[in-house]
């Protein structure tokens, strides 16, 4: 397999803290041939080894050696990213685009997405093992019909919508509403076209954010709790570094990062909480799925334009409801995301 170049554009803590890491995973399939930035500065790799000093001129960069473009900058400098890169030639270019892609005031950059050979989103919640892990036991019927899923200060707006997505395989959201507890609570109630529902339990809170999912006749939680067909996950460390998970219960079985490169970078990383440990696994994963043309975890531009305008309406007006159209395999939303691919550049 032929190595894959890769271009950053961005060089914020996204960037060092969990894109590069997973990156310096991969060596065999990826390398990184130049970051580039507003302002120069020189970036050590997760490696401890490798220093880059920044690009500040795209005008400087070979587009014909380039495979893959990361783009991780704010969200309001994503379309001048974007015009600026539409002015090469990228047409055998892979494109990546963080989370949530484009404020929807900026929606008609999308029609110059058609420029590149793909475009898709560093969505790295749908890649964590916990959501592969949670799907498959979902999906063998473990716990019975799907019902309600919690997240208690563990999901974090259009991050949380990939999740839950992923884990109902639902295309779209049939409402949304926040509703305040009290001037520091607050739960975003979310029912789906096919019934179930969910419920995200506010503020966001890594180190202590716990998950519940509960079926008919059972349920996944990743906290210790008992009951009938109940199914638990415990994640595991190895010299105080995460390591993967254990599954008990009703299902048994036991995941364990085997990339090699892993534990070389990640003790570079000093005091890095466990769900970053957890995202750079995604990425690593994410990563590979496009190596192998899998692509089993890419998300497209669409879907994280939809959870990100689906969030910014929820911030706005406290509510988000969007319906699948008559005659159409899409909803109102998506259709609306869908018509900018077929704008004339």
């Amino acid at each position: 397999m032929n190595r894959k170049n890769v271009l950053i554009i961005g060089s914020g803590n996204r960037v060092q803290k969990t894109i590069l890491p997973a990156l310096c995973c991969l060596p065999n399939i990826f390398t990184v041939v130049g970051i580039y930035s507003r302002t120069e500065k020189t970036l050590v790799f997760p490696d401890g080894k490798t220093k880059m000093k920044t690009i500040t001129d795209t005008g400087k960069i070979d587009f014909r050696y380039i495979d893959v473009i990361i783009v991780a900058v704010t969200t309001e400098n994503v379309p001048d990213v974007i015009h600026s890169l539409a002015r090469h030639r990228v047409n055998h270019i892979v494109l990546f685009l963080d989370t949530p892609v484009l404020y929807m005031k900026h929606i008609y950059t999308a029609r110059l997405f058609s420029l590149f050979k793909k475009v898709y989103v560093t969505e790295d919640y749908i890649a964590m093992s916990i959501t592969n892990v949670v799907k498959r036991i979902i999906q063998a019927g473990s716990i019975g019909k799907l019902k309600q899923i919690y997240l208690f200060h563990g999901g974090y707006k259009y991050h949380a919508l990939a999740f839950l997505r992923r884990i109902v395989s639902e295309r779209y959201i049939s409402t949304m509403i926040r509703k305040r507890v009290s001037s520091a609570i607050s739960k975003i109630h979310i029912r789906f076209p096919g019934g179930t529902c969910a419920t995200i339990f506010e503020p966001k809170d890594y180190t202590v954010g716990r998950l519940l999912i509960v079926g008919e006749k059972g349920f996944i939680s990743d906290y210790p709790l008992s009951g009938e067909h109940a199914i638990n996950i415990t994640y595991t460390f190895k010299n105080g570094f995460y390591s993967g998970m254990n599954v008990s219960g009703g299902v048994v079985e036991k995941h364990r990062i085997s990339n090699p490169f892993y534990w070389r970078i990640i003790k570079n990383l000093s005091d890095e909480p466990l769900i970053n440990c957890i995202k750079i696994e995604g990425f690593i994963r994410l990563f590979e799925s496009l190596a192998d043309q899998t692509l089993q975890y890419v998300y497209s531009y669409e879907d994280g334009i939809y959870d990100g305008a689906a969030s910014a309406m929820l911030d706005a007006y406290g509510f988000f409801v969007d319906a699948r159209l008559p005659l159409f395999q899409q909803s109102i939303m998506h259709k609306l995301i869908s018509t900018t691919k077929n704008l004339r550049i």
